[in-house]
């Protein structure tokens, strides 16, 4: 997974999963399921 370092030295991975206003519940529940497996914690 790539990678941006901020301006405080944190880093934030360059690839995001939304959820904001997923109306399928199954649906969020899949996307934040796969955010998981890919390392996004």
């Amino acid at each position: 997974m790539e990678y941006v370092t901020l301006n405080n030295g944190l880093q934030m991975p360059i690839a995001g999963f939304g959820v904001f206003r997923v109306p399928d519940k199954k649906e969020c529940e899949e996307s934040v399921y796969q955010a998981i497996k890919a390392g996004f914690v």
